[in-house]
């Protein structure tokens, strides 16, 4: 690395050492070999002391050394000892408490040495294991040789360009290491696809001295030499000098690089959302919910790519069917897949956003194309469509669903029958038990779901989410005319439901739906239990409410709402928050009129992220403190699709506005105001805009429809709160001036009145306005 490099016949030795993982090995000579990408790793988890010892190839004069660690964690208590000889030692300087990846340790005065001691007494818990990792030891007290840190502002994806000014003749490398967090912006990437097998960590390129242009892509400069990954999704990117193995014979290992004015830029590779994309919005008078809401969207926007060979997982993720179409990647940085779970949540957000119907499409008809002869349906192409997961099946069935219902494409749903047909009515059958209920057990044991959690048996769940397939299905086996599978289906999707009720999977002891009926889960309480529990309608209304309770109680968070109450899933779980799984959480909280804890729930956890670094983005998870290092560390994805689900909550719940047949022939307008006191927004649709505006003042609140002419809506308000009207008479709802339902009278024909609401049913296109007073 430059200047900073031990002489040639330097040696490392370790008092321990892992054993080699697939890709890499942990050797302590990865210490000296100039490559921050590879570390040494000692094999006492935990157990200490561990001892790095270098013995240089000569003798050299130390001003005090650097240690670079690995992001999955560094020595947090540490000596530094020298010898002149490699017998006698001397301690330099005693590090305590470190919460640094790099770490300059400066000694008292220069020192010449022949070899450098460092004693690991405590190291750094990211969740990765308790392991002196150790990436550089450095002979002096900078890391490399002048570097740059770039910001640009908020996670980008693309393909970063350079614009090269002159550079000394012969020329050094160039290396570039991205981040889309400052925590994790250092001498390596916080990811890189190539870590899956060369573990190099940066992307490289050798400039002309003359100058020149370059752009990020894919591939080596010289031969297998001077390599890059190419597109990224990043917010952060350090730009310095450093050689990497097989690149002394093509660079310098020193010089200097002229950067041109506005030299550093990116090729912004997803979709751009501007102003004239957006054909739906959302506003209200929360802050906070605004950013969300975009904040949601941009998630989003970062993942709508075109799926090619080079820019896609390297892990068999590559599929001729989708190659050079739009989808939906899970994330900006990784795995850079399309996933139906995160199909689910992102076909809907950009539904109410941009009404891009076309990534979500190619997706759910590549999958299908996909299934397995047995009905089994692939969650993504990853693994050439072959990773083995229990939950994901369901979850093409509900986006399938939801995608018809919101564009009403009979083609879509023409194409993907034979395939629903198949999932409903030959794989799940297959993994059913005698009270009709999955059970993840015998040759589906070691299936996964998607968080990979060691899940067996009958768990509340995947039972529930079922339930919403079925549901799903049936919805497009009317809409096909198909009246006897919808019949089928609907009914199943009842004695599912009731199954559910009586299973003894609610715990009333704790007031909680428990995870699962036996196994190691079965004393846990998971928040995806309650929140699709609910969502499938085999929660009572007394029980819905109890394990609100329950969550607020035991696994409120900061940062959100964690999804299990104990650590059934490995250590630090019992913190772990998913967006994921909180949007289930807060359409049940509507479902069940708990608007201010729905409400409060989006604040808390995506309103935890969308204003913490890198800012305006929605993460894949969090871990205990709130803090991505205690989760995934790096390799966290900081926006990812499956965590905006903020934005459909606040379009179809606080907004109001969703389809309740395929292609809005007919929708709901159901606002949930909460504490809010006023918001509006558009949601395009098949048949045209939906523009809504709602405003609540002194307890009456004013609606404002604009339908089409060729759909109908069902509009509920609430009765107003206020029972003292200025005019002396009770409370009354009225449609465009007129009274349609006054409190003690009956309504007008296609107005009910339920005990809190009143709804006005059947109302057609045009302007509308509604007062509750």
């Amino acid at each position: 690395m430059g200047d900073s490099a031990w002489p040639a016949q330097t040696t490392a030795s370790g008092s321990t050492t892992h054993p080699p993982a697939t890709e890499s090995s942990y050797e302590a000579s990865n210490a000296v070999d100039g490559n921050p990408a590879t570390f040494w790793n000692d094999n006492t988890e935990n157990e200490y002391p561990d001892v790095l010892t270098v013995v240089s190839g000569d003798v050299v004069v130390l001003p005090g050394v650097t240690i670079v660690s690995n992001s999955d964690g560094a020595p947090a208590a540490f000596t530094v000892e020298t010898s002149p000889d490699g017998e006698n030692w001397s301690q330099q300087a005693e590090i305590k408490d470190n919460l640094d990846t790099t770490i300059l340790v400066p000694f008292k005065a220069p020192v010449s040495a022949k070899a450098v001691r460092v004693t690991v007494t405590s190291d750094q818990n990211k969740s990765k294991g308790v392991f002196t990792r150790v990436a550089e030891l450095l002979p002096s007290l900078s890391p490399s040789a002048p570097y740059i840190d770039v910001d640009f502002g908020k996670v980008v994806a693309g393909r970063v360009q350079l614009t090269i000014a002159a550079a000394s003749d012969p020329a050094p490398q160039l290396r570039l290491a991205f981040s889309e967090t400052k925590q994790y912006l250092g001498w390596t990437s916080d990811y890189s696809a190539s870590d899956y097998n060369e573990k190099r960590g940066t992307d490289d390129f050798v400039p002309s001295p003359s100058g020149g242009n370059w752009t990020d892509s894919k591939g080596c400069q010289f031969d297998s030499a001077v390599c890059a990954d190419g597109l990224r999704g990043f917010r952060y990117v350090r730009i310095y000098i450093g050689q990497t193995p097989g690149s002394e014979a093509h660079s310098s290992a020193s010089g200097w690089v002229d950067l041109a004015p506005q030299g550093v830029t990116v090729a912004f590779s997803p979709y751009l959302g501007t102003p004239d994309t957006y054909k739906g919005h959302f506003l209200c008078s929360d802050e906070l919910l605004n950013r969300i809401w975009y904040g949601s969207v941009y998630t989003v926007e970062l993942n709508t790519d075109t799926f090619t060979k080079d820019t896609v997982d390297p892990r068999n993720a590559f599929s001729t069917t989708l190659d050079g179409k739009k989808v939906l990647h899970d994330g900006a940085k990784r795995d850079r897949d399309p996933y139906v779970g995160d199909i689910a949540v992102q076909s809907l957000v950009d539904l109410v956003s941009h009404a891009d119907k076309e990534g979500a499409r190619n997706v759910l008809l590549d999958l299908a194309l996909h299934q397995r002869d047995d009905g089994w349906m692939p969650p993504a192409s990853i693994s050439n469509y072959a990773l083995h997961l229990f939950d994901y099946p369901a979850w093409w069935a509900v986006s399938s669903g939801d995608f018809v219902l919101w564009t009403g494409e009979k083609e879509f749903a023409t194409t993907i029958w034979d395939a629903l047909k198949k999932l409903m009515d030959t794989w799940y059958p297959s993994v059913t038990n005698a009270a009709g209920l999955l059970d993840k057990s015998g040759d589906w044991s070691g299936y996964g779901d998607y968080a990979f959690l060691p899940r067996q048996g009958v768990i509340t769940y995947y039972n529930a989410n079922y339930v919403r397939a079925l549901r799903g299905a049936a919805v497009i086996a009317s809409f096909l005319g198909h009246t006897d599978e919808a019949s089928s289906w609907s009914a199943r999707a009842g004695t599912v439901t009731a199954a559910l009720a009586s299973s003894g999977l609610y715990d009333a002891s704790a007031g909680a739906w428990r995870d699962s009926l036996s196994g190691g889960t079965s004393g846990c309480h998971s928040q995806d239990a309650t929140a699709f529990a609910v969502l499938a309608n085999a929660s009572t209304a007394d029980q819905a409410s109890a394990s609100f309770s329950f969550i607020s109680k035991t696994l409120r968070r900061d940062w959100g709402n964690a999804f299990v109450d104990q650590d059934c899933f490995g250590g630090g779980t019992s913190d772990r928050v998913y967006n994921f799984i909180s949007h289930p959480e807060v359409m049940a909280r509507f479902q069940t009129g708990d608007d201010a804890g729905a409400l409060e729930l989006i604040r808390r956890s995506w309103g935890w992220q969308v204003d913490r670094d890198p800012g305006g983005t929605m993460w894949e998870g969090v871990g205990t403190g709130g803090d991505v290092g205690a989760y995934e560390g790096g390799f966290s994805s900081m926006a990812h699709g499956w965590a905006a689900g903020a934005a459909i909550a606040l379009s179809t719940k606080v907004l109001g506005v969703e389809p309740t047949s395929p292609g809005f022939a007919t929708y709901d307008v159901v606002p949930h105001p909460g504490d809010l006191t006023w918001a509006n927004g558009t949601v395009s649709t098949p048949r045209g805009d939906i523009a809504v505006s709602w405003k609540v003042v002194d307890g009456e609140l004013k609606l404002d429809v604009n339908g089409p002419n060729d759909a109908f809506a069902r509009v509920r308000v609430p009765v107003s709160s206020s029972r003292l009207r200025r005019d002396g008479e009770t409370r009354q709802v009225l449609l465009n001036g007129e009274p349609v339902w006054q409190e003690g009278s009956v309504g007008k024909a296609g107005v009910s009145y339920d005990g809190d609401f009143v709804f006005i049913h059947g109302l057609g296109g045009g302007k509308h306005s509604i007062v509750s007073r």
